[in-house]
């Protein structure tokens, strides 16, 4: 059984695990306050390294662009989406929702009856439909795949669209315990659209516990193919799209670095992102090195 399932996120064996050598040995990817600022950050959050299952899932988690076609655990696609809505929400509003689509697991041969040809019109007729092909045939047709640089994120067995209701927002700031808000009147009225923010919070969630389970996942945009999607996926009027996240078993090279992270020069050190009692002028620091992956 997973480590969801189970009730305890970040419970399963780390690899060596009952090797003496490797239970005292951390993972440098995981030690994710390395020399932020000159050293004195150094391991504040993993010097608990055997304790604290949070800071190593955040420490180790990283996009996953290559997949193997492997299916997903009984019941663990369930456990992760009940854990990953359990995310912040303003005001609870709690607009947002998930689709997700399976791909369906082969069809095992009865040792009476022989293994039909996917040629066959007796297996075509049986074959169960699958959800993930047509999100892809929607979003990527085959005449532009020769192109796509992560071909095996097309093998993920999962993928999770995430939708939000902008006026299940606005609807609960209309209601008298916060009315006075005036983040009521609709949705220009608010200076930061809430929903958006809410849902980022329940993407990371879900990134965290699919790293917590040992599974790859990768958040990607629907950008222009929304209203197309929508369409395939049968969503209501009045819902946008957050993104996707693919779901999965990672190929063996699946968290290679992505182009983005070595075209962005890599993740400013922490003193250019962190003013502390007032934002202080900018600091002259090295960027850190591109890390293998975001």
């Amino acid at each position: 059984m997973s480590g969801i399932a189970a009730g305890r996120i970040g419970s399963r064996p780390e690899p060596g695990a009952g090797d003496p050598a490797a239970d005292t040995a951390i993972d440098p990817a995981a030690d994710i306050a390395i020399d932020r600022v000159g050293g004195v950050a150094r391991g504040l959050l993993l010097d608990r390294a055997e304790d604290d299952a949070l800071g190593r899932v955040i420490g180790r988690r990283r996009m996953c662009r290559d997949y193997l076609a492997d299916p997903l655990g009984p019941g663990q696609l369930e456990a992760i989406v009940d854990l990953a809505r359990r995310a912040p929400s303003a005001g609870f509003s709690q607009g947002v929702a998930f689709v997700s689509l399976e791909r369906p697991e082969p069809p095992q041969p009865s040792p009476a009856q022989p293994p039909q040809s996917s040629q066959s019109p007796l297996a075509q007729s049986s074959a169960e439909p699958d959800p993930v092909a047509g999100y892809w045939g929607v979003t990527l047709p085959p005449a532009r795949r020769s192109e796509f640089p992560w071909p095996g994120l097309l093998d993920a067995p999962v993928l999770i669209t995430l939708w939000v209701r902008p006026q299940a927002w606005v609807e609960r700031y209309g209601r008298p315990d916060k009315a006075r808000s005036g983040l009521g009147a609709g949705e220009a009225s608010w200076p930061v659209p809430y929903w958006w923010v809410d849902a980022g919070a329940v993407v990371q969630n879900l990134l965290l516990v699919a790293e917590a389970e040992g599974l790859g996942a990768l958040f990607f945009g629907m950008f222009e193919h929304e209203p197309a999607v929508a369409e395939l996926l049968g969503v209501p009027d009045g819902w946008r799209a957050v993104g996707t996240v693919a779901l999965g078993h990672p190929a063996p090279d699946g968290r290679r670095p992505s182009a983005s992270a070595s075209a962005s020069g890599g993740r400013p050190a922490l003193a250019e992102q962190w003013h502390r009692n007032a934002w202080s002028p900018a600091v002259s620091a090295p960027v850190q090195p591109p890390e293998e992956a975001r």
